[in-house]
C-alpha cells in the first residue's frame, strides 16, 4: 500500500466504526498510530518467528545478516548494528585447520546466569561461545575467533504520511517516509491495528473528560 492508500483507508475504517463521523484524525496522528501499529505487529510475529514459513515470509524484507572480522578474541565486545531489534540466527566462525568444522554455534546467556558459572562458563564443553545479552555484544570463549556472523531483525523506519510540521518528530524523523520497511503483505494487519489504537485512544480521552 502507498502512503496515500494508508491515510485514506485510515479515514475509512475510522467512519465505518463511527456513524457520527466525529472521530477525526490529522496526518500526524495517522502517522502516530500506523507506527506504533508497525512496532506491534512486528513484535507478536516475532514471538512467532519459528512458527510457519509464511509467518517468516511476513518479516523477510527486515531481515538482514551481519559479519564481524575478530582481530583480538581475548576481548571481544561489539556495537550492534543500525536499527537492531532481535537476533534470530548467530554462529562463529574459528581459526582451525579442519575447514568442515570451523563454524560453532553462539549461545545467549544473561548476566545473572554468566554470574553464577564465571569460575568456569565452558563446563561441560570448551567448543562453545558466550554471548552475554547486554547493551553491546559481548562474546566470551577459549576459542581463536575469527568472525562473528548475526542474522537479525532490523527496526523499520516510522510510517510518516507527510513531513511533519513544528519540529513534531516520530521516533526521531520528521520527513515523509520514502518507503513502508515492512511487507506490503502486513500493511493491511498494520492499518487496522492503527485504527484499533486510535479509536481505544480517542475513547479513552473521551471517558476522562
Amino acid at each position: 500500500m502507498t502512503l496515500e492508500e494508508l491515510s485514506n483507508e485510515f479515514d475509512v475504517i475510522v467512519n465505518s466504526y463511527d456513524n457520527s463521523q466525529s472521530l477525526v484524525f490529522n496526518e500526524y496522528e495517522k502517522s502516530i498510530y500506523l507506527t506504533k501499529a508497525q512496532e506491534y505487529i512486528i513484535k507478536e510475529l516475532y514471538r512467532n518467528y519459528e512458527g510457519t514459513e509464511e509467518l517468516n515470509s511476513y518479516l523477510k524484507t527486515l531481515i538482514k545478516d551481519k559479519t564481524y572480522t575478530i582481530e583480538d578474541s581475548t576481548n571481544i565486545e561489539l556495537d550492534y548494528p543500525d536499527n537492531f531489534l532481535y537476533i534470530l540466527k548467530e554462529y562463529a566462525n574459528i581459526n582451525t585447520t579442519c575447514k568442515s568444522n570451523n563454524r560453532v554455534d553462539v549461545l545467549p546467556i544473561t548476566q545473572d546466569e554468566y554470574n553464577e558459572v564465571v569460575e568456569n562458563p565452558f563446563r561441560g564443553s570448551k567448543s562453545k561461545v558466550l554471548r552475554l545479552e547486554e547493551n553491546k555484544i559481548k562474546l566470551i570463549t577459549d576459542l581463536p575467533i575469527i568472525s562473528y556472523t548475526m542474522t537479525y531483525l532490523s527496526n523499520p523506519s516510522p510510517i510518516i504520511l507527510i513531513d511533519l510540521p513544528n519540529g513534531l518528530t516520530i521516533n526521531n524523523e520528521s520527513k515523509k517516509s520514502t518507503t513502508i520497511e515492512t511487507s506490503e503483505s502486513i500493511h493491511r494487519e498494520i492499518l487496522d491495528k492503527a485504527v484499533q489504537l486510535a479509536i481505544q485512544s480517542k475513547t479513552l480521552l473521551k471517558s476522562s473528560t
